[in-house]
């Protein structure tokens, strides 16, 4: 949650001051979140059902910006965060880190595979900078989100993808924020 404040306002009534605390708080989509991305600590892997959990309450963030325009983006993400979740849910003990998703694909020869966890993590990964990014433009004082949505995806995703994905993206990115 943003908290402004204390704010301090002094009130007089009969000769006497009072002094008020204000404190305002600001909803954003982001204080609504139950789950919060793991810290980590060197030398410890990431906990994947806590980053799955939180990384599931990122794809809301798409209608915020385009239900429609952003619907190819957070179906892409959704079933990257599916497939991840599956592959835990077989084995929770020995999958608890995400480094243990990809040995344990490294192990079996799938890591490279179009549908294997890894690659999906992969994805989810440069999604989440593609957010981390388009809200740091706007934090930024950027009042155009269509600005922030090009800048976002050509520092994260851009370099990724072909032409033909780029142009689904250009009409995609002109469509946020109506």
């Amino acid at each position: 949650r943003i908290r402004f404040g204390p704010l301090t306002k002094k009130l007089r009534a009969d000769s006497e001051c009072f002094v008020v605390d204000i404190h305002v708080q600001a909803m954003t989509f982001f204080s609504e979140t139950k789950h919060t991305f793991p810290a980590v600590k060197e030398g410890e892997g990431i906990p994947t059902q806590q980053f799955l959990l939180a990384a599931s309450e990122i794809v809301p963030f798409f209608d915020v910006l385009g239900p429609t325009a952003f619907k190819p983006v957070k179906s892409d993400i959704s079933g990257n965060i599916k497939r991840l979740q599956e592959k835990y849910d077989t084995s929770p003990d020995s999958l608890a880190t995400l480094q243990s998703i990809v040995d344990s694909e490294m192990a079996e020869g799938k890591e490279k595979g179009s549908y294997s966890c890894t690659v999906g993590l992969l994805w989810l990964k440069r999604a989440l900078e593609f957010i981390y990014v388009f809200l740091e433009s706007v934090s930024s004082g950027e009042e155009d989100l269509v600005k922030c949505a090009h800048k976002a995806y050509d520092q994260s995703l851009r370099r990724y993808h072909g032409w033909l994905v780029r142009g689904v993206f250009n009409v995609c990115g002109d469509g946020s924020g109506t």
